[in-house]
């Protein structure tokens, strides 16, 4: 048994509260009781049997998050905000750059392309990167 893969709602949800949705995909979404009392999704998970593959989730999961954080080598560091308004789980489920945060970058770098020779290299570029 293992995990459904992420719909494209849950994405936010995994840098947002990953806990609960992590729950949420063992339980199908059912609460958990003992002895007729509710358990808090925070402690319950800690006590549910984990599904196959749960503990390379985690690690993959802990190194995403360290190495977003170490930033790249311009010093940029992304956190979990960051990731879910730059980035979007797509209908085939791959990981993808919202397209509103290109227009977002198409528009500053287009503020700095002052002279026609600029803005020719810009679309040169642009059609490299495309390719």
């Amino acid at each position: 048994m293992g995990f459904a893969p992420l719909t494209v709602d849950e994405y936010s949800r995994l840098f947002k509260e990953k806990d609960e949705l992590l729950f949420d995909k063992m339980t199908n979404g059912e609460e958990v009781s003992i002895a007729g009392l509710k358990v808090h999704k925070h402690k319950a998970i800690e006590i549910l049997q984990k599904p196959q593959g749960y503990q390379e989730f985690m690690t993959c999961y802990e190194s995403t998050l360290q190495l977003l954080a170490s930033g790249n080598h311009l010093g940029n560091r992304l956190n979990a905000s960051t990731v879910i308004d730059q980035f979007e789980l797509n209908e085939d489920g791959k990981v993808v750059i919202k397209q509103s945060f290109i227009e977002q970058l198409e528009k500053r770098v287009k503020k700095f392309a002052t002279s026609e020779k600029a803005k020719k290299m810009y679309l040169l570029a642009d059609g490299i990167i495309e390719k």
